[in-house]
């Protein structure tokens, strides 16, 4: 009976034995089966996540502003967008000791052409490039120069370099007159006592031009060929001296004033 109960006993203990085996089993192959799946998919979306956010940075596109500033730092050689250039005329001034009997010839013997002539101050300018560029002297401006500079009747020849290069400008004898009371009617201020005259050549002597018009010299501008006079009679000085054949232009000096 004993070694029956023993038996029944041992069979009890190995079942239960055998049991606890399978169920430790069964659980870890469970967590393999779905762990491992989950692991794999998470890691793939990730992933797939990952080359999706690439694929739209590469589609990304600039700006359209940023897009235009590279195009602009691009060499522009069709000139599109590019500042128009000034539009102007070479020409040489001449000074003579004695106005030549036919300026005509004068002109096509050095290759330049006629464009004003003031006999009585024995001056005339020539033409020589209808079409200039900024920054540049064409080699036959330099060579009228040269040459009538070696003519026995020329006393000096130059570059104009704002008298007559405006190809669209008409320009006269007369000079042009501005009087204090013009304005003053156009709320311009200006020096009361100070006219500045423009002249088409410099006069020989400034200072008696000064004193034939009853004005002191204040200052030379070679380069303008201006010269600034003071006055205590600025309308009865621009008045006498608007027939000398010297000036080119009288007006008083207007104030300017910094921006």
């Amino acid at each position: 009976m004993k070694i029956k109960f023993l038996i029944f006993s041992l069979i009890v203990v190995i079942a239960l034995f055998l049991g606890c085996i399978e169920s430790k089993k069964l659980p870890a192959v469970n967590v393999t089966e779905t762990t491992t799946p989950a692991s794999v998919a998470s890691t793939t979306e990730q992933k797939s996540s990952n080359i999706s956010k690439d694929a739209n940075i590469q589609k990304e596109k600039p700006p359209d502003n940023q897009r235009d500033t590279v195009v602009t730092n691009v060499v522009n050689e069709s000139g599109i967008g590019e500042l128009p250039m000034p539009v102007f005329k070479e020409d040489v001034i001449v000074y003579f000791k004695e106005m030549p009997l036919s300026l005509e010839e004068f002109a096509s013997k050095y290759r330049g052409r006629v464009i004003f002539i003031k006999p009585d101050i024995k001056m005339a300018a020539f033409e020589t490039n209808p079409t200039g560029r900024t920054g540049e002297v064409s080699q036959r401006t330099l060579d009228f120069i040269n040459e009538t500079s070696n003519d026995p009747s020329v006393e000096k020849a130059y570059q104009d370099e704002f008298i007559f290069t405006d190809p669209d400008k008409v320009y006269t004898l007369e000079p042009k007159i501005t009087y204090p009371e013009g304005l003053k009617k156009q709320g311009v201020e200006y020096v009361p006592n100070e006219i500045i005259v423009g002249f088409w050549k410099m006069p020989p002597s400034p200072e008696e031009f000064a004193s034939k018009y009853g004005a002191t010299l204040k200052s030379i501008d070679e380069g303008l060929l201006s010269i600034t006079f003071e006055t205590n009679d600025a309308s009865g000085f621009i008045k006498r001296i608007s027939m000398d054949s010297y000036i080119r232009y009288a007006e008083p000096n207007g104030l300017v004033y910094g921006s």
